[in-house]
C-alpha cells in the first residue's frame, strides 16, 4: 500500500500478550505500510502498531486480529484506529538528533544545500 501525497496517516494500535504479538503484527500488516512491535511501557504484553496511508476498514482489521488471536487460543484484543497527528517530522528529528559514529563514518545533522 503506497503512501499517498498530501494525505493524513492513520494508526492501527493493538495491545496483546507477548506470545501473540508476532501473529497480531502479521494480521495488521496487509492494511499497513509499516508495522512495529513495542514494549508496552510498564504494562504486560506488547503494543503493536500499523501505520496506514488511508483509513483501514475497521471490520476487516478486527476480523484479522480476532482470527490471529483465536488461532493461538487467545481472546481478540481491542483494536484502536486513529489519525496520526500532522507534524513536521523532519524538523522534530533535526531538533533531537544526536550525532554518532559508525566505523569510520560520522553521522550528523548537517543539511546539504
Amino acid at each position: 500500500m503506497p503512501v499517498t501525497g498530501g494525505g493524513s496517516l492513520f494508526r492501527i494500535a493493538v495491545v496483546a500478550p507477548s506470545s501473540i504479538a508476532g501473529a497480531i503484527a502479521d494480521a495488521i500488516e496487509p492494511f499497513s505500510i509499516a508495522v512495529t512491535i513495542h514494549e508496552n511501557e510498564g504494562e504486560e504484553g506488547r503494543r503493536i502498531e500499523g501505520l496506514c496511508s488511508e483509513v483501514p476498514d475497521r471490520g476487516a482489521v478486527e476480523i484479522a486480529v480476532a482470527l490471529a488471536s483465536a488461532s493461538h487460543g487467545d481472546v481478540a484484543p481491542t483494536v484502536v484506529i486513529e489519525p496520526v497527528e500532522d507534524r513536521d517530522w523532519l524538523a522534530e528529528n533535526r531538533e533531537t538528533f544526536t550525532p554518532f559514529s559508525v566505523g569510520r563514518f560520522f553521522v550528523h545533522d548537517a543539511l546539504l544545500e
